[in-house]
């Protein structure tokens, strides 16, 4: 019963452990792919505001441009340069973070070529403030050449901008059908996790009060089991395969006149005479190795005391669950008293005692104290 309780408890760590390790692999793949999808969202998220930025700059050229050719302003040609110098910065980002896409690359060749295109006129017209003066410059700002490079920029960063926004349309799919797949698998993960150790705790449960009532009925049978051993007015001795004697009941103590203390534990030629030892070592290896007991026969004890008292043997095997023979019962019964009577002349009924079968002969049947001689 405890081994078969054991192995369900076992068992059921183990499925419980599998479950998890399933759980959490699935979980794991899950979430790995939910924030692979999340990068590339916040990829082309920054794509998006790297072509922005694009034009921002080039607003902020023209505008400084603008504002120092009517001004004469040098703050205002520092920030134009600045602008300038940063602007192949701005491209050789935006090409960084498109490498695999060559539909983009092209697209940036094109921008940037378009770019330095737009910024060789705006140095034009500089150079021409510069040299010239406010009129000439002003006359060489509004060019259709110049509203013409502007018009194809702003195209090709809406080209760049539109593919980039259909990037993130299906990678934002892609991000939600993970975060559902992977809340999906934590839920679900989660609750066969709660249902199993609900089913195992109701299952572990009942096994446990099943266990318990059976340790109770037999804690019950070897009470009652003592209780009828002890009151039996004949000795009895329980002796286990190897001669070491496991139990005896208080007659037999009081028969041999050793306490139950000086007995368990040893071995059983210490109550008997040399002689009936030696004969006791042989029948019991005889009947262990043939499974057979003879029906009964004489032996002589040795008293505590010194006195050989003349009994009758009546014996039984005890067997456990399997069938295996684990000890023998031994009954004992003084023949003193019969061969009295006998010489007396006394009407007297000899029957050989029946050895009683008052527990079942299970290994939890056998009251055993452990104890060295």
């Amino acid at each position: 019963m405890a081994e078969s309780l054991t192995k369900k408890i076992t068992g059921g760590f183990l499925l419980a452990l599998c479950l998890l390790v399933v759980t959490g692999l699935v979980s794991s793949w899950s979430t790995k792919k939910l924030i692979k999808a999340m990068t590339w969202v916040a990829h082309t998220h920054q794509v998006l505001a790297e072509l922005d930025d694009i034009l921002l700059q080039l607003e902020r050229a023209q505008s400084a441009h603008h504002e120092y050719v009517l001004t004469g302003d040098e703050q205002y040609l520092d920030a134009y340069h600045s602008v300038e110098a940063s602007m192949k910065k701005e491209i050789a980002d935006v090409r960084e973070l498109v490498p695999d896409n060559f539909l983009q690359q092209q697209r940036l060749t094109v921008l940037e070529t378009l770019l330095m295109e737009r910024f060789t006129q705006l140095r034009q017209s500089i150079d021409l403030r510069q040299r010239e003066g406010f009129n000439v410059a002003l006359k060489g700002m509004f060019t259709e050449n110049g509203n013409h490079i502007l018009a194809t920029i702003r195209k090709e960063v809406q080209e760049m901008e539109y593919e980039e926004w259909q990037h993130l349309t299906d990678r934002s799919a892609a991000a939600n059908v993970s975060a559902t797949q992977a809340m999906a698998f934590v839920i679900g993960g989660t609750l066969l996790g709660v249902l199993f150790l609900v089913s195992a705790y109701l299952i572990l449960a009942r096994n446990l009060t099943k266990h318990q009532e059976t340790i109770e009925a037999l804690q019950e049978s070897e009470r009652r089991y003592r209780n009828l051993y002890e009151s039996i007015r004949d000795g009895i001795v329980v002796v286990a395969a190897n001669g070491v004697i496991t139990s005896v009941n208080k007659e037999f103590a009081s028969l041999s006149g050793w306490t139950e203390p000086e007995l368990v534990g040893s071995h059983c030629r210490k109550i008997f005479t040399e002689a009936t030892a030696l004969q006791e070592e042989e029948r019991r290896s005889r009947a262990l190795a043939i499974e057979r007991l003879p029906s009964s026969h004489e032996a002589e004890l040795l008293r505590k005391d010194g006195t050989v008292l003349p009994v009758e043997v009546y014996a039984s095997f005890l067997r456990d669950e399997g069938g295996q023979i684990i000890a023998i019962q031994e009954m004992y019964r003084s023949t003193s008293l019969h061969r009295a009577l006998t010489q007396h002349r006394l009407p007297t009924i000899h029957r050989p005692p029946t050895i009683p079968k008052v527990f079942s002969p299970t290994l939890h049947s056998i009251p055993t104290v452990a104890r060295s001689s």
